[in-house]
């Protein structure tokens, strides 16, 4: 579970209060708030993690910047947002290519005798 660069990640602990804690006392805390809270139910502890890289790597964050905000490792990082970031290039390419599409409007000549 600890693949942070010694690090510890900032928690809400209590009604604000943030501190430093471990990965460790993390996921005790948010075990006990899916016990709580029926919503919470199946959520898992690696995929918000992930969905989190996925979030800040697309509002345009770095690999390295957003290891430092989740804690995870770069390589990490890297391979949760590989998906990602390959659909928001073939995204880009299926924008791009529309609107070379839409450019290109045909006129027909008058042919003058």
């Amino acid at each position: 579970m600890s693949e942070t660069s010694g690090a510890l990640p900032v928690a809400i602990i209590g009604p604000w209060r943030a501190q430093a804690v471990p990965d460790e006392l993390l996921l005790k805390l948010f075990n006990r708030r899916r016990e709580r809270h029926q919503v919470m139910s199946e959520a898992v502890w690696h995929g918000l993690r992930a969905d989190a890289a996925i979030r800040l790597r697309q509002d345009g964050y770095a690999h390295g910047q957003i290891s430092d905000m989740v804690a995870m490792s770069v390589e990490m990082v890297e391979r949760h947002c590989r998906h990602a970031d390959r659909t928001a290039r073939g995204q880009a390419v299926l924008r791009e290519y529309r609107e070379r599409q839409s450019d290109k409007t045909v006129r027909s000549w008058k042919i003058v005798k």
